[in-house]
């Protein structure tokens, strides 16, 4: 069984989907006031949906019955952070021990799979970017993240339980639903403006780049390492290829006219003094392509921008 945590959120949610769908039994945690909604957006019965109080025993032991592996994706965005430090930092290190602590225990339990980011890398990078290359976060949301990722590490060291620390760029794909927080990305803002206005604006230079990667990607991910006999490990989940604003905004703008047959444009910011956030280096994702024997043509997003657009209409 999966015990998948952060499930209102984007990334819990597909998993959750696709797992059912790949005949794995699933228990997905959320918060007390979201279970009856999160429940109605899968089959009657067809999975667990519970919350959880990290700080009582009897709640830990009922969420992780059965569970052989951990969906650890719980976890405050990056404005949450930097918003609130003590509750949203302090409290996912505080979270993290106690999940950590809890698992060492659990009798059941495989594997650990910890959802980082590749913030936790730092800033002014150059080149490849590897599993290897030296952690130096900067923001309160790496930090946190980079914190997370030792306290799994070193708590479960020695134990039978393998830890798995996936290191994500930037997903594309719909949500389950629109409860998902995750409409002020810029893919998904492009795309929900597409379908809403008719244009996709462009709020920064449109020379800023990031790496995308499908999430089919990894789901197919997910089920894969699940089923290897492999050690403890960081992967890096990402497309090895960087997108500037502008191919992303036109990307879009050709799935949505295939689509729809509406034609839409794109608006440029009128500020050339924009703050560039060019990606002078790739991140590597040799070793993931390499443990699961995937083909790197699972990496087009193309499929997943044309989804979330359908999602939207």
């Amino acid at each position: 069984m999966f015990l998948i945590t952060g499930g209102s959120g984007l990334l819990a949610g597909r998993l959750a989907k696709f797992l059912l769908a790949n005949h794995q039994k699933v228990r997905i945690v959320t918060s007390e006031e979201k279970i009856n909604e999160l429940r109605s957006f899968f089959p009657k019965d067809s999975i667990d949906v519970v919350s959880i109080d990290i700080n009582d025993l009897n709640s830990l032991q009922f969420a992780f019955k059965g569970v052989n592996y951990l969906l650890e994706l719980a976890s405050p965005n990056a404005n949450e952070c930097n918003h609130n430090y003590s509750k949203s930092v302090k409290g996912k290190i505080l979270r993290s021990k106690k999940i950590a602590e809890f698992a060492l225990h659990s009798k059941e339990l495989k594997k650990v799979f910890y959802f980082s980011s590749i913030h936790v890398y730092g800033e002014s990078l150059v080149k490849k970017v590897t599993e290897d290359s030296l952690a130096r976060p900067i923001s309160k949301y790496a930090l946190a993240h980079r914190k997370s990722e030792e306290i799994f590490f070193n708590t479960l060291k020695g134990s039978k339980i393998k830890v798995l620390i996936l290191r994500l760029s930037n997903a594309i794909g719909p949500p389950i639903s629109y409860m998902s927080n995750c409409w002020q990305l810029v893919a998904f803002d492009f795309a929900k403006a597409a379908v809403n206005h008719n244009q996709i604006k462009i709020n920064s230079n449109v020379e800023n780049s990031r790496d995308f990667f499908p999430i089919s990607f990894l789901e197919a991910a997910i089920l894969s390492l699940s089923k290897k006999e492999i050690s403890s490990g960081i992967f890096n989940i990402s497309s090895f290829s960087n997108l500037k604003l502008i191919e992303l905004a036109e990307i879009i703008k050709s799935e949505f006219d295939i689509i729809t047959g509406r034609k839409i444009d794109i608006s440029l910011p009128s500020n050339k003094d924009c703050v560039n956030y060019v990606q002078n280096f790739n991140i590597s994702n040799d070793k993931i392509l390499n443990v699961t024997n995937f083909n790197p043509s699972m990496l087009s997003i193309e499929h997943e921008l044309r989804k979330l657009i359908k999602f939207l209409l």
